[in-house]
């Protein structure tokens, strides 16, 4: 209904603070196709339950623009050669990191983030957890990524779910990786 793409993250609980005056919908279940609010079944526009309160309040995270894919880029960042560093990855304009804490973030998707970043994966990819290269600053996009090894991109796998990380998911958990060092870089 807000002209988005793609809703990435739904959050409870007042995630973005709380808000005031009326709640105007309760119960609110929508498969996801509909174009309006007014499609989905709901108790009803201000039948509300006398336990529904503003601290229960939702909120999302859509992707902006028109695009599909979640990620706008990847880099490497901090490493002591071009093909390794700490993850961060280019969603909605900004940088943010993988969270590797409890994770299993592994080969399977360090070779993902290779593949992404322009790199090679033929030769031995390593996975380099908390925060080897260094804190990254911006949000914690992404924990529990669970990849296969072979897809082209992170959107194509499995996790807890954009921005939806454990409050243990700080940057002292940020991820990096190594790739082949068989690449072209001088």
């Amino acid at each position: 209904m807000a002209g988005y793409s793609r809703a990435l993250q739904s959050f409870t609980t007042g995630h973005f603070g709380v808000g005031a005056g009326p709640i105007y919908l309760d119960s609110l279940q929508c498969s996801g196709h509909e174009r309006h609010l007014d499609s989905c079944a709901s108790s009803g526009l201000f039948k509300i339950s006398s336990s529904c309160q503003h601290s229960d309040d939702v909120g999302v995270v859509c992707l902006s623009g028109n695009r599909t894919d979640v990620v706008q880029g990847v880099r490497l960042v901090g490493g002591f050669k071009q093909w390794e560093g700490r993850v961060e990855l280019m969603v909605n304009g900004q940088w943010g990191t993988i969270c590797g804490y409890s994770s299993g973030f592994d080969i399977d998707d360090a070779k993902v983030i290779c593949r992404m970043a322009g790199l090679s994966t033929s030769g031995k990819v390593q996975v380099f957890p908390n925060a080897y290269f260094g804190r990254g600053t911006g949000p914690v996009l992404l924990s529990g990524l669970t990849c296969a090894g072979h897809e082209d991109n992170i959107d194509s796998c499995g996790s807890n779910g954009w921005y939806k990380t454990s409050s243990y998911c700080g940057h002292q958990y940020d991820v990096g990786v190594s790739c082949p060092d068989d690449n072209p870089f001088g």
